[in-house]
């Protein structure tokens, strides 16, 4: 009944001149003051705007107009962020505007910022301050959001008005700052280090504020060049201001731990791929050294208390920073062999992204879900603790469990995780927005799903001594196993086409260096090779996927022997698959 209201209240809109519009906002509006009705801030912005059609910024005689209509924009906005609702804070502010990025869409106001931005118009008062409201809300909705890219065009957007119009008084500092997260969350170190510049020079900076930037910045770079002695070292630097923040225990001090504790992931996560073992075997606590262990466990009750905080007072962190811990605690959790609690904690980050609209964390997030997923359905674990002697306990693998005892059911549920949670990101070709189609991220997903469907077949598999004794043929029913079968072969077929689409992507497959091949080709053999034990058809599986030739069999049989043994034998069984991988995909072909 709703939506046919809103198509009805369309259709007539649509129908109505912009006088029309305007003579009936009016009444509403009068009428409504007259009953005594109060309106919500957002639907007097609403019955505002409706009248704001065919209005121009410089005509006297529209000057009240604007008073009145600023001013409701003004409020729909400021009651939002006092709400935290910064998606309706958002709507309003690009409502005002029309778009940042089309010309034909832009309202009055819109068109104002261009003309501002050329030098071409000197508006009122109430006009500047509107623009200049409705622009920075924007941005700074934009990074609460998620919206990182959006939210550079903003920014771009507010300095090249700023750098033509100074007069207009725009608080550069808050747009310096939101356009340095947003700068960030997206890894652009150089623009981090131009924007910081900005906000030094103006001298605006709190020591604190300061403090967090350079740390931010400190831990990019790190990053970006693989030297966690960046990292350290702006620490050490900062140290005395550090002793002040612990003793107060105030936002500051949660914060900086957040980002210390994911430095300090990323350093150890960094240490285990110096290891030179197959990527599917990092989620092995035995992997950790005792130093280590000590960290992640520190750090894994530090964000505990954080997010204890974060419940207390929920203007601790903005939703971007309470994603980050989530998604941090679940990955700590992961590597210390607490795979059901990082399952959880990831399934709220998850919960979290989406509601953002943060797509590519969202599909890293459930794409780790499902890899606790998976380990906690195949390991036993001896969880880490402290001895005796005061050194920590690593946890340790007491048991990899047989084909036979295979939890199932988890893996149905990873599989579910990347189905659901993961895939259903991705934009379709109907224009849907979501995750970008050839993003890595897509890519990570197909494999993780196809690795995860391999191992449920395992888990069916029974020992042909159990079959024989049994007098079966087969302990399976295909109906059982039939669809999982097929949704691998979607992945499979979806890569091929992705190897189509884009050349960069194709050109990493067919590397030399093997490494595509190697965590996708040995789960393809395997689940190609159940699907003709249990007389499944792979008609739709399409053999010319560069993953199913024999040159990549050998790519990632060569990767593969150029890494070393691990605990959770992963390496071995891919290099067992792929003595036969061959033979399976001639026989498919």
């Amino acid at each position: 009944l709703r939506l046919r209201h809103e198509m009805i209240r369309d259709a007539v809109l649509a129908k109505m001149s912009d006088d029309e519009k305007l003579f009936m906002s009016d009444v509403i509006l009068t009428f409504l003051q007259r009953q005594g009705v109060e309106l919500h801030a957002d639907e007097e912005f609403r019955l505002r705007h409706l009248g704001s059609h065919g209005k121009k910024t410089d005509e006297p005689r529209h000057e009240n107009f604007w008073k009145d209509y600023s001013a409701a924009a003004a409020t729909s906005i400021k009651n939002a962020i006092g709400k935290r609702a910064y998606h309706r804070a958002h709507q309003t502010a690009l409502t005002v505007l029309g778009t940042l990025d089309e010309d034909n869409k832009l309202t009055a106001i819109g068109k104002e910022v261009e003309k501002l931005t050329n030098e071409s118009s000197n508006p009122s008062e109430t006009v500047k301050q509107l623009v200049i409201l409705t622009t920075t809300t924007a941005l700074q909705t934009s990074v609460e959001m998620g919206r990182y890219k959006e939210a550079l065009h903003c920014y771009n957007k507010i300095c090249a008005l700023n750098d033509k119009r100074p007069d207009l008084g725009i608080d550069m500092k808050e747009v310096h700052q939101s356009g340095f997260q947003a700068a960030y969350m997206t890894e652009e170190v150089s623009l981090m280090e131009a924007i910081l510049g900005e906000l030094k020079e103006t001298g605006s900076l709190t020591e604190s504020e300061a403090f967090h930037c350079d740390l931010q910045l400190a831990y990019r770079q790190a990053m970006a060049q693989n030297d966690f002695s960046i990292y350290s070292n702006a620490v050490v630097e900062n140290q005395k201001l550090l002793d002040g923040i612990k003793k107060t225990r105030e936002k500051d001090f949660y914060e900086f731990y957040r980002l210390n504790g994911r430095a300090n992931f990323e350093k150890i996560i960094a240490e285990l791929r110096a290891l030179g073992i197959d990527d599917d075997a990092h989620l092995d606590p035995g992997l950790l050294t005792p130093e280590q262990t000590k960290i992640l466990l520190a750090y894994r009750n530090l964000l505990t208390t954080c997010r204890n905080q974060q419940k207390e007072d929920h203007n601790t962190y903005s939703h971007t920073d309470e994603l980050t811990l989530y998604e941090l605690s679940g990955q700590i959790s992961q590597h210390l062999g607490l795979y059901e609690e990082s399952s959880d904690q990831l399934r709220e980050a998850c919960r979290i992204a989406m509601q953002m609209k943060n797509y590519h964390q969202a599909a890293r997030i459930a794409h780790n879900k499902c890899r606790a997923e998976m380990a906690q359905a195949a390991i036993v674990v001896n969880y880490p603790h402290p001895g005796e002697d005061g050194a920590y306990v690593p946890g340790s693998i007491d048991k990899l469990r047989e084909r036979k005892e295979l939890d199932k059911n988890l893996i149905k549920k990873a599989i579910q995780t990347m189905t659901e949670l993961g895939l259903t990101l991705v934009s379709t070709d109907k224009g849907d927005k979501g995750l970008e189609r050839n993003s890595d991220m897509h890519i990570f997903m197909r494999i993780q799903r196809i690795a995860a469907i391999s191992e449920l077949l395992e888990g069916y598999e029974k020992d042909e001594d159990v079959l024989e004794v049994l007098g079966l043929d087969t302990l399976v029913e295909k109906h059982e196993i039939e669809p999982y079968v097929h949704m691998a072969i979607e992945d499979l077929n979806v890569l091929k086409q992705l190897t189509e689409e884009d050349p960069e992507f194709a050109k990493v497959v067919n590397a030399s260096h093997g490494y595509y091949p190697y965590y996708t080709t040995p789960f393809a053999a395997h689940i190609v090779s159940m699907a003709t034990k249990y007389d499944i058809s792979t008609e739709s599986l399409d053999t010319d996927s560069p993953f199913l030739k024999p040159e990549s069999v050998d790519r990632a049989t060569g990767y593969a022997n150029g890494l070393k043994p691990d605990n959770l034998n992963s390496n071995g069984k891919k290099k067992q698959r792929l003595q036969t991988a061959k033979d399976v995909f001639a026989n498919a072909a």
